[in-house]
C-alpha cells in the first residue's frame, strides 16, 4: 500500500497529528472489524513514513483480532427499520414511527381483513372529501398497498 492510499483511508491530510491517526484508525475498526487488516495496513505504511513512535508503538502493543460480525438478533414483534438510498431519510424516520402505533401496524399487516370491498354498493358509498370514488382508484390503492407490504 503507498502512502497516498493510507491517507485516503482515513481520510486525513498529511498534515494530520499522530493522534488524530490513531483515533480514526480506532473508530474505524470499529465500525467496520472486516477490514482491521486494511486499517492496520495503513497505519503501518504511515507509522513508518512519519517514523512516529506513537503510530509504531500502538501497533506493537497491539494486535488485530478477526471477531466475526454478530448477526443483530430477531426481534418478531419489533419495527425492524429501512435501509437509507440517498436522502430519503426523513421518510425511512417517518414510515418506522407510524409502525410503532400498533392500530395502525396491525391495519397494515392484517389489511386483507380491513380493506374496502369492491361491490358496487360499496364504492357508491366510498366518498374522500367531497369526492366519489371510482373503483379504478381502490383497486390502485389496494394493489399499491400489496406492493409495499411485500417491501417490508
Amino acid at each position: 500500500m503507498d502512502l497516498q492510499n493510507a491517507y485516503s483511508i482515513f481520510q486525513a491530510e498529511q498534515s494530520a497529528e499522530d493522534e488524530g491517526l490513531l483515533l480514526q484508525y480506532q473508530v474505524l475498526c470499529e465500525e467496520q472489524p472486516s477490514r482491521a487488516d486494511e486499517y492496520r495496513n495503513a497505519l503501518t505504511v504511515l507509522a513508518q513514513e512519519r517514523d512516529s513512535r506513537l503510530l509504531n508503538e500502538h501497533l506493537r502493543n497491539t494486535r488485530v483480532i478477526q471477531r466475526p460480525t454478530p448477526e443483530p438478533p430477531q426481534r418478531i414483534n419489533e419495527p425492524r427499520g429501512l435501509n437509507n438510498i440517498g436522502n430519503t431519510c426523513y421518510l425511512n424516520s417517518l414510515l418506522q414511527y407510524l409502525y410503532t402505533i400498533k392500530p395502525l401496524r396491525e391495519l397494515v399487516c392484517n389489511f386483507d381483513k380491513y380493506k374496502q370491498d369492491l361491490d358496487e354498493q360499496s364504492i357508491h358509498e366510498k366518498q374522500i372529501g367531497q369526492e366519489s370514488v371510482s373503483l379504478t382508484k381502490v383497486k390502485r390503492a389496494q394493489e399499491c398497498r400489496f406492493d409495499v407490504v411485500n417491501l417490508v
